[in-house]
C-alpha cells in the first residue's frame, strides 16, 4: 500500500483525491498548503505527492523546490495539480522539480492511471537504492576482512577509481563509474591481477 500525500488549500479537493486515491489501496495523508505539506513529508516521506500550484504561504512551485532540493525527499515524485494551462507555469514546474501535470478540473481514471504509473517507478527507484545500498555493505565487508585489498569501497563519488586513469578518463565519478569501481575491486580481492 502507498501512502500519497494531496495538498490542496481547499479541503473538498483534498477530500476528492481521498475519496478517488482509497480504493485503490493508498493511505491518503492530506495538508492545506505548501508549510503543511513540507512538515508532514519531513515526517512522513509519502510514496508520491499531489500538490495544488496556488496556495497561500508556500506556494506548490517553491513546495516543489524544495522537496526536489532535499536529498532525502528528492526522488518522491511530485505531481502538480493545477489550473494552469499556460507554458509559462509548466515550464516554472519542470524548473521546479515536478514529475508530472494534472490539469483541473482533472479526469479520476487519467489521475489514478497517472499515480500507478510514478508509483510503479518510484518502486523501481526504492529497489535500486536498497540494490546499492546493498553492494556498498558487502564492499566494505570485503574491504574489512581483507587488509590487502588494493582498491577501497570507501572511497568518495567524487574521487575517480584507480583505474580512471587508464583511459585517460579525468571525468568525476558516476553512480555507475563507482559501481564499476566496486566491481573491480571484488574481482581483485576474488583473483588478484595487475591494472593498466
Amino acid at each position: 500500500m502507498a501512502t500519497v500525500l494531496g495538498v490542496d488549500d481547499i479541503s473538498g479537493n483534498a477530500r476528492l483525491l481521498e475519496s478517488l486515491l482509497a480504493p485503490d489501496g493508498h493511505a491518503v495523508r492530506t495538508a492545506g498548503d505548501g508549510a503543511e505539506a513540507l512538515r508532514v513529508i519531513r515526517a512522513e516521506h509519502p510514496d508520491l505527492v499531489l500538490m495544488d500550484v496556488m496556495m497561500p504561504h508556500v506556494d506548490g512551485f517553491d513546495a516543489c523546490r524544495a522537496i526536489k532540493q532535499n536529498p532525502s525527499t528528492r526522488l518522491i515524485p511530485v505531481v502538480l495539480v493545477t489550473a494552469l494551462n499556460d507554458t509559462a507555469s509548466r515550464i516554472r514546474g519542470i524548473d521546479a522539480g515536478a514529475d508530472d501535470f494534472v490539469s483541473k478540473p482533472f479526469n479520476a481514471h487519467e489521475l489514478r492511471a497517472r499515480v500507478r504509473s510514478l508509483l510503479r517507478i518510484k518502486r523501481y527507484t526504492d529497489d535500486l537504492d536498497s540494490a546499492e545500498s546493498v553492494i556498498v555493505s558487502l564492499a566494505l565487508t570485503i574491504e574489512a576482512r581483507d587488509s590487502a585489498t588494493t582498491a577501497t569501497a570507501s572511497v568518495s563519488r567524487n574521487t575517480p577509481p584507480r583505474w580512471a586513469g587508464c583511459s585517460g578518463s579525468t571525468r568525476r565519478t558516476s553512480p555507475r563509474s563507482s559501481a564499476a569501481a566496486f566491481f573491480t575491486m571484488l574481482g581483485r580481492w576474488a583473483s588478484p591481477m595487475p591494472c593498466c
